[in-house]
């Protein structure tokens, strides 16, 4: 994970099999309001980007802000108003 003041590049390193699984886990609850898969990186690893707003470099917003779109992703998975990407069953999604 690399990350300058507004913006983080995740790279994940997996099996090429488990690829997917681990692209729906980062992509699962975004870290920032601005999120992107952007591929494959030439080296064969997964990449997520995601930008924030100036109002996310103080922490404790960052965090409420985290929380609530963490359960409303959550929530809506549970609900099935939003497909399950994870590889476990909807009933093992904890509630929080």
């Amino acid at each position: 994970m690399g990350c300058r003041t507004l913006s983080c590049l995740i790279l994940f390193d997996v099996p090429k099999e488990k690829l997917d699984v681990a692209r729906a886990v980062v992509m699962l609850v975004t870290l920032g309001p601005l999120t992107s898969d952007l591929g494959i990186s030439p080296e064969g690893k997964g990449q997520v980007l995601f930008l924030t707003e100036r109002r996310m470099a103080d922490p404790a917003t960052f965090v409420a802000w985290y929380r609530r779109a963490r359960h409303s992703t959550l929530d809506a998975i549970r609900s099935g108003k939003e497909p399950n990407p994870l590889p476990v069953p909807v009933d093992q999604i904890p509630k929080d």
